[in-house]
């Protein structure tokens, strides 16, 4: 028994010793490990604008190739009906005008249109002078707004049309999302082209590209 107490107090002394150790490493490294800390903190934060959009870009990219796969993957009469619907509620919506707030059920009806395979997706917009290819969600919200584009519910559906007035969102300079940071790049005369899901070659005839602020609706109507 006093064999077994005492290489018992043995252990409890080392035991302590390499806590003392410990405590007396880390007293003297504490410096280095507080700018180790901050340097890794610093350089995560440098890293997640780029790893962000390159995550929001995959998503991005898988959104639009599943898109135009079930687009490829309708028949010829499901293809008609989606177009004459959508040019049937353009076609309502120039003859009463834009009404800027929906009902729950103009907002149901709206969000059928151009549906594909209720993916939420209308279509997407190429622009390859700017390397661009983002997907086009019905509605303005945030959460849209965030990743990619969104149609603004009251304004035309994105099919072409004289009478039409299609309004397109997006984001410019975020940081986790380069969307459409790069459209003051575009002059008039550049191209660009809408697939909703039939392919739209548009021309840029704004005067100006810049940063503005937001229309107002009688400049939309």
């Amino acid at each position: 028994m006093r064999l077994s107490r005492q290489k018992t107090g043995k252990g409890f002394d080392r035991n302590g010793d390499e806590i003392l150790k410990i405590k007396q490493w880390l007293k003297r490294h504490l410096t280095t490990l507080i700018l180790c800390l901050i340097l890794l903190t610093g350089l995560g934060l440098l890293a997640y604008p780029s790893f962000s959009d390159y995550w929001n870009s995959f998503h991005q990219s898988r959104a639009v190739m599943s898109y135009a796969e079930n687009v490829a993957r309708m028949d010829q009469k499901e293809y008609e009906r989606i177009l004459k619907s959508a040019r049937a509620y353009n076609k309502k919506l120039s003859k009463n005008g834009i009404h800027w707030t929906l009902s729950d059920e103009e907002t149901a009806a709206y969000e059928k249109e151009l549906n594909v395979q209720d993916s939420g997706i209308m279509g997407y917009i190429t622009i390859d002078k700017i390397r661009v290819m983002l997907p086009i969600y019905h509605g303005t919200g945030e959460a849209v707004l965030q990743t990619s584009i969104g149609h603004l519910a009251e304004t035309s559906l994105p099919v072409g049309g004289k009478t039409t007035h299609c309004v397109l969102s997006g984001h410019r300079g975020l940081p986790s999302a380069k969307l459409f940071t790069d459209l003051d790049k575009l002059v008039e005369g550049d191209t660009f082209t809408l697939f909703a899901p039939l392919p739209l070659l548009l021309t840029a005839f704004s005067t100006g590209f810049g940063r503005r602020e937001p229309p107002t609706t009688s400049q939309i109507s």
